[in-house]
């Protein structure tokens, strides 16, 4: 069982990246800059697939859910369009982050990153199916329905933030157009910077706080909560807690080493999902009135058909 500490050592390793980088960011971004990295490059294209694998497995189970243990509409319809909503778009963003600048950077190849995406989607989907099969209705849907709101709010939180920010990356700064007189602070918006150079990518403002980070880190609640879910995954859920945060914080690494994001970049990318994760465990297993709303909400399963 996670406790509340391992939640407060994930947020105050996350603080302390925030505190450093906010005073030496730049300088730490040229040290560990090293172009083109076997490291960097491969965890640009690859580092979001445990995430995604993970985000096709808890959609599984909702798509499972919906479709053999509940029958009333209103249990049904949340379950499956969130299911299979879930595994489109898990293949859709992976495939588009593999190919794209930010990933191995070769478009023209995107039917390369269909092929991968779906594989490393197929992976969550038959891992959804092996829980599913393994486990009790009862026992998955408010871990289904944490996990839900988790992935869904840690995801908008980040991209609303990148949006409103628009901190222009480390790689822009150091470019042909860029100049490192153009670096903001965390707390700073880059929307001048952003209206100055109207033929620069989008994307290229979009450093704060990191996305791969962030989908990354999704990994922590999903597989923390496995033995939960299902009786037959017997390793310890903090084993499989701080596994999936020492693989979040060697891909936070990875994208400083490509200049894609700055520390407090990928500090906040892991604190925003952490931040989430924390409330929405407390809110639905820690809570007795919300667990009680799901529960009632899902307790008339599918009866057997009368003869």
């Amino acid at each position: 069982m996670v406790k509340k500490w391992d939640f407060l050592i994930v947020i105050g390793i996350a603080l302390i990246g925030i505190v450093v980088g906010s005073f030496i960011d730049l300088q730490i971004s040229q040290h560990l800059y090293f172009p083109n990295n076997t490291f960097g490059v491969v965890f640009a294209g690859l580092g979001e697939a445990p995430g995604y694998a993970a985000f096709s497995f808890v959609a599984t189970l909702a798509l499972l859910l919906g479709i053999k243990s509940y029958h009333r509409w209103f249990q049904k319809v949340p379950l499956i369009l969130f299911g299979a909503a879930g595994i489109v778009l898990s293949i859709y963003f992976q495939a588009d982050h593999m190919v794209c600048v930010d990933g191995f950077n070769i478009p023209s190849l995107w039917y390369v990153g269909v092929i991968v995406a779906t594989i490393i989607s197929a992976v969550g989907v038959l891992f959804g199916i092996y829980v599913f099969k393994n486990s009790k209705a009862e026992n998955l849907i408010l871990y289904v329905v944490t996990l839900c709101f988790i992935i869904i709010v840690a995801i908008l939180l980040v991209q609303g933030v990148k949006i409103i920010m628009q901190r222009p990356r480390f790689r822009f700064l150091i470019s042909e157009e860029g100049s490192l007189e153009y670096f903001c602070s965390w707390w700073q918006r880059g929307h001048d910077v952003k209206i100055a150079f109207p033929d620069i990518a989008s994307d290229e403002f979009k450093s704060f706080p990191s996305g791969h980070t962030n989908v990354g880190a999704l990994l922590i609640p999903v597989v923390a909560y496995l033995p939960t879910m299902c009786e037959k995954i017997k390793v310890n859920a903090r084993i499989l807690f701080y596994g999936a945060f020492v693989y979040t914080l060697v891909l936070a690494v990875s994208r400083i080493t490509v200049a894609a994001h700055f520390l407090t970049d990928v500090s906040f990318g892991i604190l925003f999902t952490a931040l989430v994760y924390f409330a929405f465990d407390i809110l639905f297993t820690k809570c007795k009135k919300p667990a009680q709303i799901v529960n009632t909400i899902f307790a008339d399963k599918q009866s057997e058909p009368s003869k």
